[in-house]
């Protein structure tokens, strides 16, 4: 794949990378999540962020007693959103995804 090629497809992946993520297991129960990603396309690159203050908590276990010892049914929807994308990325810029932890 050339520069040239890579930039292209680059474009073109920036250009779905909310629909993307936003449809990669999101919770929803107001639409107020979903619809609070904002995407922000850089040169280099492209960045989905929210300002929800609460959306840290849809994706954390639950501690609080509040919850009685139940487990949070999105539990870390949005560390597997981010590595649908790294997948996806990969895939389609002709590179190989490796997890390392």
């Amino acid at each position: 794949m050339t520069q040239q090629q890579f930039e292209q497809r680059f474009m073109q992946i920036k250009a779905r990378a909310l629909p993307i993520f936003t449809s990669f297991n999101v919770p929803v129960r107001s639409g107020q999540l979903k619809d609070s990603f904002k995407y922000d396309t850089r040169p280099d690159g492209f960045e989905i962020t929210t300002d929800l203050f609460y959306m840290p908590y849809t994706n954390e276990q639950w501690v609080s007693p509040r919850w009685r010892g139940r487990e949070n049914p999105n539990l870390y929807w949005f560390n597997k959103s981010h590595e649908y994308m790294a997948q996806y990325l990969a895939r389609h810029l002709g590179g190989r995804y490796v997890r390392t932890k």
